[in-house]
Formats: structure tokens, C-alpha cells, sequence
């Protein structure tokens, strides 16, 4: 069984990928009629997120937040699809694996939890390992080292922050 995944976007791109004239030109609006623009604005937005939501990519360079309950352990669940294990040394990669929901992953920019005396701590990122060559990425604690005890059962106790790049 593996637990429940819970991310968001925390960044909001700069420029949207058609220009509000783009827009006006292809539904047909006077550039010099402006009591549309808001509206039209809005749905350039709305076109963009449907589209990362269809596609779950992101158009646009993201910081993208996830946040676990627990640190995936063996018998604890992971967030690796059961079906999905390779039946050679598979138990360990499944069992401790962070499977970023987002596609594309740059990087991992920090891991947070809540250790056993309530404070939160940064995870070094030299204690673990991120394969961002797989879709969506990956990340595993380095060889014969397992995640840290945290808090467990506090929602939200471990906060993956990443950056997601825009299609290539």
C-alpha cells in the first residue's frame, strides 16, 4: 500500500506562453479594444494550467512542493507502484523510494522533516541519491543507509522541495 501523495506548485511562471496580442489575433479582437483584456488574460491562464494538468508537466522552470507523512520504509509502503519492482535487489529500491509525482525533475532542492524532538531538520543532500533521468524522478537514501526516524504519523511531517524544468 503506499501513501498518499500531496503536492503543489509554489511558483507561478513570469510570462504566459501566448501574449495577450497573440490571443487577441486569434479570437479576432481589435488590439485597440481593451475591455476584453482582463478576461482574456484570464483564460490564457486557465488554457496554460489545463494543459500542465493534462500533459502533468510543467511549461515553465516550477518549484514544486511535496509533503509525506513518513519517509518510505520496507513494509511501511512506498511511493513506488508494487506492479512496477524489478525482480533482482528490487525490495530496497521500492521500499525506500520518493517517486516525485511532477515529471522532468532538475533537481531536489532540500528535504525537511520533523525528527523525534519536534524540530525540524535538512535532510544533507549528501545522504541521499536523486535519478532524475527517470520520469518521473526518483530519490533513494545512498547505499546501506535508510531514511531518518521522524515524527511519524503527523501529516505533512516530511516536505520534498524540487525544481521542475518546462518541456524540452
Amino acid at each position: 500500500m503506499s501513501q498518499p501523495l500531496s503536492y503543489k506548485d509554489t511558483s507561478q511562471p513570469t510570462i504566459e506562453p501566448v501574449s495577450l496580442d497573440q490571443a487577441k489575433a486569434q479570437l479576432r479582437v481589435e488590439t485597440t479594444f481593451t475591455n476584453d483584456d482582463a478576461l482574456i488574460t484570464g483564460l490564457i491562464v486557465a488554457a496554460r494550467q489545463y494543459c500542465e494538468k493534462v500533459m502533468n508537466r510543467a511549461i515553465f522552470n516550477r518549484n514544486m512542493q511535496m509533503t509525506l507523512d513518513y519517509f518510505p520504509f520496507p513494509d511501511f509502503g512506498s511511493t513506488i507502484n508494487s506492479n512496477d519492482n524489478f525482480p533482482l535487489f528490487s525490495r530496497y529500491w521500492s521500499d525506500l523510494a520518493i517517486r516525485l509525482p511532477k515529471p522532468q525533475c532538475v533537481s531536489v532542492a532540500n528535504i525537511t522533516y520533523m525528527d523525534l524532538t519536534g524540530n525540524t531538520q535538512t535532510l544533507s543532500s549528501a545522504s541521499y541519491t536523486t535519478d532524475v533521468n527517470s520520469e518521473p524522478a526518483r530519490i533513494v537514501p545512498v547505499p546501506f543507509q535508510y531514511w531518518p526516524w521522524s515524527q511519524n504519523y503527523i501529516p505533512g511531517n516530511i516536505m520534498v522541495t524540487w525544481v521542475s524544468n518546462p518541456l524540452s
